[in-house]
């Protein structure tokens, strides 16, 4: 064989790997195929909505949840009799103008005037109803908006809103609303721990539904849920961390600065 011939077959061999040549044919080990990256590490998010935009939101709401039970809770009760004006212990007074008598469209009003108690704390403004019906002491509804403003150590709230209540057999039922959240008596402030449920109207997200298992200022759990299957989880983790996860999300740490 000649030296040309020896060099062509070999450079044959080596571009179309021959059969003869040791390659090819059924035992032949097949071509490497084009490379598929290695998925990612982490997992992306689950839906658009699973932003930290979003969770910082959610974690807000869920740090204001506190401070709007115990707005509600200073919703003063209502005292019987007719219009008079009381001087208050510390100065200031509270007016109150009530009929003796209560049916359809009766209304009753009651007003703060600088009225302040002992230990520096300062009431003022006014909350007024409006009876819808009335039957007798246990069968009632009636309707209250109040516009009041709580100063004093550690106490600075202003508490805007309206409130309907209706008692049927002995049980009384409310619906609360203070623009932005809405609910009712099973939304329960006790011993500094929230329990219970109330929604939301938010710019962002829409009408949501919060409902609290053991919350309080340093601990417990937010379920959260919305229109087309939002639901998110807002764990609270210290006094001023939040975990929050939407729709099956990896978590997101958020940080409260007050």
């Amino acid at each position: 064989m000649s030296r040309s011939l020896t060099l062509l077959l070999a450079l044959t061999c080596t571009v179309a790997l021959l059969p003869g040549c040791g390659g090819g044919g059924d035992d032949a080990a097949p071509a490497a195929g084009p490379v598929t990256p290695a998925p990612p590490t982490s997992n992306p998010p689950t839906s658009p909505l699973a932003t930290e935009a979003n969770a910082r939101i959610l974690a807000l709401e869920a740090d204001a949840a506190i401070a709007a039970a115990e707005q509600r809770s200073l919703l003063p009760g209502l005292p019987g009799g007719v219009a008079t004006n009381i001087a208050c212990p510390g100065g200031g007074s509270v007016s109150y103008d009530f009929p003796t008598s209560v049916g359809a469209g009766t209304t009753y009003a009651i007003s703060y005037n600088n009225c302040s108690y002992a230990g520096g704390y300062v009431f003022n403004g006014s909350y007024q109803i409006r009876y819808t019906s009335f039957v007798g002491a246990t069968s009632f509804s009636y309707s209250a908006t109040y516009d009041l403003r709580y100063t004093g150590p550690n106490l600075n709230y202003t508490l805007a809103g309206t409130q309907t209540c209706t008692a049927a057999g002995g049980t009384v039922s409310c619906t609360y609303s203070d623009g932005r959240r809405e609910w009712g008596t099973g939304f329960t402030y006790t011993g500094g721990r929230l329990t219970g449920s109330y929604s939301v109207n938010d710019t962002t997200l829409g009408t949501l539904s919060f409902s609290f298992s053991n919350f309080s200022a340093t601990g417990g759990s937010v379920t959260i849920t919305g229109s087309n299957g939002f639901t998110a989880t807002v764990t609270r983790t210290g006094p001023n961390t939040y975990s929050v996860v939407i729709n099956g999300s990896a978590p997101f740490i958020i940080t409260i600065t007050r």
